[in-house]
């Protein structure tokens, strides 16, 4: 019995630093800051048979480490979206281009977001319009 105590006494002791080494803050990484010229984009009335419509988002480095966008996710199948895959360095710019290919949309009022993933985090944008056939 004394055996049985001992042992689990030993692996309370063994775990306990595993619970102060979890307990302790993360450590603070290098991030950089972004700055955009705007967010959303308002296409107005777009006709499906024109086929593609795009915007354009100018993205800035304002901080003071390299930016790397890693992701550009998008909420439907009928936008695309393109940037540079190079970093973009502190004080330059760089452009994010979305289509929207109208011929994939249904006729109505459309109002699509974009998700940006970086290293300075996550930035959402957002594209709206209706969406007609030529009458």
């Amino acid at each position: 019995r004394r055996l049985y105590i001992l042992f689990g006494l030993l692996a309370i002791l063994l775990l306990l630093p595993l619970n102060v080494e979890a307990k302790r803050p993360p450590k603070q990484g290098v991030y950089t800051q972004l700055k955009f010229d705007k967010t959303s984009h308002d296409f107005g009335t777009i006709l499906r048979e024109r086929r593609k419509y795009n915007c354009v988002f100018k993205v800035e480095n304002v901080g003071s480490e390299p930016l790397v966008i890693l992701k550009v996710l998008t909420s439907c199948s009928c936008l695309k979206a393109h940037y540079s895959r190079r970093p973009i360095m502190p004080g330059e710019e760089s452009y994010i281009r979305v289509t929207i290919e109208a011929e994939k949309m249904q006729e109505g009022v459309f109002h699509r977001v974009i998700e940006l993933y970086s290293n300075a985090g996550k930035t959402l944008f957002t594209v709206q319009g209706t969406s007609v056939r030529k009458r």
